[in-house]
């Protein structure tokens, strides 16, 4: 039977281990399966969708910035940027000026 001595020691191992950041290859694979689990619950409510942010949220602390950066939200442009490039926007030609006859 261990004694209580070396079950601490060990628990503060594992602890140190468990709060240290991860390497580059643990990171982006974190973020990896992340994205795709995201794509896999597309849909399926709101319930995988905040489990799947807690998660994010708890690993942020251990991830490289560049992986913080690949799971944030893409950028949604302005409404008006959004018209200005728009294939269906309909835009009003100014109709032809006539002459009094």
């Amino acid at each position: 039977m261990r004694d209580v001595n070396g079950f601490e020691n060990e628990v503060r191992s594992l602890t140190r281990t468990r709060l240290s950041p991860l390497t580059d290859a643990e990171s982006g694979e974190f973020v990896d399966i992340q994205l795709q689990l995201r794509e896999a619950i597309h849909g399926r409510g709101p319930e995988w969708q905040e489990r799947l942010a807690r998660i994010e949220q708890n690993a942020i602390p251990l991830l490289k910035p560049a992986d913080i950066q690949r799971l944030a939200p893409p950028a949604r442009p302005s409404a008006a940027a959004a018209r200005s490039r728009s294939a269906t926007t309909v835009r009003k030609l100014n109709p032809p000026k006539h002459s009094p006859t």
